[in-house]
């Protein structure tokens, strides 16, 4: 017998002794046949799709939840919370939060996000607003990458849920440093 369901989830670990892996499926079960934990052979069919993806380095993963930090241009930076997609060869696609061509800072953003949340406690231990410009004081990227839609042929069929493969020249890294005033003290 032959059902036909949909993929939800490839657990990212393969048993090296019989090289399966086990995945989570959806399928209609009307007459209860089948059961949970259920062993199967499976032809999964995927077509390709174009997935919003960044560089695995852009995420910031915190307790609060998965940020990346955009430009905003003139030095000024805004933590975005985003939901994560599947993650492969250092690329994770990103399912909510962003658009394509929103500017993403690729790496050093933790200390764009430390920045924006040291402002936002200053302000409320000085009694102004709970929400303060994120980036205050950190200077512009040497380099940005683009939140980018990989083409849809960088995604070879039968890896479902897999984000496409980036271009082979993503470019450097960005390393961000503090604006520092006059007296090298940093500006607010």
């Amino acid at each position: 017998k032959s059902w036909e369901g949909r993929l939800n989830f490839l657990y990212p670990t393969l048993d090296p002794k019989n090289r399966t892996v086990t995945a989570r499926l959806s399928f209609p079960n009307p007459g209860g046949m089948l059961r949970p934990g259920t062993y199967s052979d499976a032809t999964v069919l995927a077509s390709p799709e174009e997935t919003l993806a960044v560089p695995s380095s852009a995420v910031l993963r915190t307790t609060q939840g998965d940020y990346v930090m955009l430009g905003e241009g003139q030095g000024h930076f805004l933590p975005v919370q985003v939901a994560l997609g599947p993650e492969a060869d250092g690329w994770v696609a990103i399912d909510k939060g962003l658009k394509a061509g929103d500017r993403v800072v690729e790496s050093a953003q933790f200390l764009l996000y430390s920045e924006s949340q040291f402002q936002s406690v200053k302000a409320r231990m000085l009694g102004g607003t709970t929400s303060a410009a994120p980036g205050t004081g950190i200077s512009q990227p040497q380099n940005m990458t683009q939140g980018r839609k990989p083409p849809a042929s960088a995604a070879p069929a039968g890896n479902a849920g897999a984000p496409p493969t980036p271009p082979a020249s993503s470019g450097p890294g960005v390393m961000v440093g503090m604006n520092r005033g006059q007296g090298g003290k940093s500006h607010d």
